[in-house]
């Protein structure tokens, strides 16, 4: 029976010193462990020790396993007991540095100071190995074969209908692909669905590596393969859309895993030989990319673990790798990553998460729950910013440009701005309104057609009669009455434009003709409600007779303009609400704006911010930050032709 052997006992590493993990073979053929001291910081230009380094996703936490070292019990997690007989017979005789094991986990300080140095580990590495677990050795041959096809149909994506690539379900072997009914494509998947590319810290360690090479068991996975595979398997899933009956297994073309890691790593490198960009743009670009796929075990990690993508001397300006709270370090991290860049897309994208539902409280207004976005963000439809500047990149709503001021106070950001105008009527939600957030698409909808459309029908008649008044619908013979000058002096173009977000941020503007054409296909619509409410289907029907369009037929696909616009509505009003205001502007904004909000564009911004003034500040220009605002014709610098004075917003 052997002896049982001790606890490991680190020894306290010096300033500028490293761990790193020697295996040697014993004349038993049994790996041999040792854990020595290196320096990597002496102050001096000598150069540092060669050294591989290991990214792997630490998996569950729960289940322990020991592993001898320098003649000593430590406990390491599943993934990394499974992978050290394999890092010990790699292609390579370098040491090793692997986190779990060369930082001491239970002293604090240490793990600070280690984090600090973690750039500078893993950019000094001569190869870092991501683990990605044992795979069949077949599945792994196949990714090769995949990587090749996504090359060749990546010269399709360009164009409006992938499926015009000329590949079917009933056509892989025309790219010399197995059948779909082949396990090869199951056992890629698998591979292609490896947890690393979750995991929110293996993206500095990939992005910061000088040569990157996946590993499963004994076998190697470049860089180049790997990521064109994921790439193709993309692009395949896209195109196969008609299942052969009896020949598509299940999982055949299942979802892979995230790309985030490849293309931060190439737009990031990229960026730093063409001359660099501001230190916080690594992470504002990771946060956004990352926030609702890759995961962390602790929520202060989604900072923490991103810090190595910026050079030591920055780290310390982010206050995150001290001893804080969330919430302390939340803000903290936000503070300077907003004081030391100019306003862009990513920058505006923290003010949109910072208003995503289900924030706790604890945070000022305008810092985002880092750790809560995966939960609550709804496939981005929340953020107007991301979605006017995905339409029209050379569309704001402010032409002024001007760099955050730090006053100190991290509880406080100081942003300047427009105040133009007030919130005077907010309108009521749409209903069922998780039904729109959950099935954003015009198939889906089509699948459960009449109570949606009817759902819609009602809702967009009430909306136009709070705006317009009850017995002024807009309609062609209104429009022609009206002229400029309708009740609040809201143009039926505007209140359409507003429904749909057009004119100023859609792809395609809609028109008043369109707005038409939505309102024949409702009509056409009670033919087919046989479920309604007697009010409904009386709606329905005193709408479609004033209009004459008693025998049309309903909507028969989800090309009709019902469905079209419906779906389009219902993206923009999921999570959002119709308002009016004091200055006679239509527009929407988040579901908690309140009669009395200030509407406001922010210097830089890209749309228009609700904010609510704090009556109980001693300052006067103390604000919380509501949310992110659609305003119609107040999209495209239009504020700065209303002579308003700039003013300092305090955002608390």
């Amino acid at each position: 029976m052997p002896a049982e052997r001790p606890s490991f006992l680190y020894t306290p590493l010096e300033t500028g010193e490293i761990r790193l993990l020697y295996a040697s073979i014993d004349e038993a053929g049994e790996v041999v462990w040792s854990l020595k001291s290196s320096q990597l910081l002496d102050g001096s230009n000598n150069s540092v020790p060669e050294f591989d380094a290991l990214s792997y996703a630490w998996g569950d936490l729960d289940l322990a396993y020991q592993f001898v070292c320098n003649d000593q019990e430590l406990q390491i997690h599943h993934n990394l007991y499974e992978a050290l007989p394999y890092l010990a017979r790699r292609r390579s005789s370098l040491p090793l540095w692997i986190d779990a094991i060369c930082i001491n986990q239970q002293d604090e300080v240490e793990k600070r100071t280690q984090i600090k140095l973690m750039s500078k580990i893993y950019r000094c590495a001569d190869t870092v190995w991501a683990w990605i677990g044992i795979h069949d050795v077949a599945g792994l041959a196949f990714l090769d074969e995949i990587a090749q096809v996504g090359a060749k149909l990546a010269e399709h994506e360009g164009q409006s209908d992938l499926s015009s690539a000329s590949f079917s379900m009933s056509q892989p072997a025309e790219y010399g692909l197995p059948s779909l009914s082949s396990p090869l494509w199951e056992k890629a998947r698998l591979i292609l669905c490896s947890s690393w590319l979750s995991r929110l810290w293996v993206i500095q360690e990939a992005v910061l590596a000088r040569q990157l090479t996946f590993l499963s068991g004994l076998v190697e996975v470049s860089t180049h393969t790997f990521q064109s595979a994921l790439y193709g398997w993309r692009l395949m899933r896209i195109i196969l859309t008609e299942v052969v009956e009896g020949e598509t297994p299940p999982q055949a073309l299942a979802r892979a895993g995230e790309q985030a890691v490849f293309v931060l790593r190439e737009h990031l490198n990229q960026g730093r030989e063409e001359g660099g960009f501001d230190w916080p743009f690594p992470l504002l670009a990771t946060l956004r990319m990352t926030a609702r796929t890759h995961k962390c075990s602790d929520p202060y990690d989604r900072v923490r673990g991103i810090t190595g993508l910026v050079d030591e001397s920055f780290i310390e300006r982010l206050g995150v790798l001290e001893d804080r709270t969330i919430e302390e370090g939340y803000t903290r991290f936000t503070y300077a990553i907003l004081t030391n860049s100019i306003p862009g897309v990513f920058w505006w994208w923290i003010f949109s998460s910072a208003t995503a539902p289900g924030k706790r409280a604890g945070f000022p207004s305008w810092v985002p729950e880092y750790s809560r976005l995966h939960e609550d963000d709804i496939g981005g439809y929340h953020n107007i910013s991301l979605f006017t500047y995905g339409a029209h990149h050379d569309i704001r709503a402010s032409r002024r440009t001007s760099v955050p001021e730090q006053i100190g106070n991290f509880g406080t950001f100081v942003v300047k701005g427009l105040l133009f105008d007030r919130i005077q009527e907010v309108f009521p939600e749409l209903p069922h309104r998780e039904e729109w957030i959950m099935n954003p698409d015009p198939r889906q909808l089509f699948q459960d057609i009449d109570r949606h459309l009817a759902t819609m029908y009602n809702w967009e008649r009430d909306m136009a009669s709070r705006v317009f008044g009850p017995s002024c619908l807009p309609s062609e013979q209104f429009a022609r009455d009206a002229g400029d000058s309708p009740p609040r002096h809201i143009t039926a173009d505007a209140y359409w434009s507003t429904l749909t977000s057009g004119h100023k941020s859609a792809p395609s503007a809609p028109s008043v003709e369109d707005f038409y054409a939505f309102r024949a296909s409702m009509d056409r619509v009670a033919q087919k409600v046989v479920w309604a409410t007697r009010s409904d289907v009386d709606n329905l029907h005193d709408e479609r007779e004033r209009q004459g369009l008693a025998n049309q037929e309903g909507p028969t696909s989800s090309e009709d303009p019902g469905v079209v616009f419906t779906w389009r509505i219902s993206l923009t009003f999921g999570c959002r609400r119709l308002f009016t205001t004091v200055g006679g502007r239509i527009g929407y904004g988040p579901l908690t704006m309140e009669v009395g909000d200030a509407v406001c564009v922010l210097n830089n911004a890209i749309v228009p911010h609700v904010l609510r003034k704090i009556d109980s500040s001693p300052r006067e220009s103390a604000y919380t930050l509501v949310g992110e605002a659609y305003v119609y014709d107040m999209m495209d610098g239009e504020v700065e032709g209303l002579g308003l004075e700039e003013q300092d917003f305090w955002l608390e």
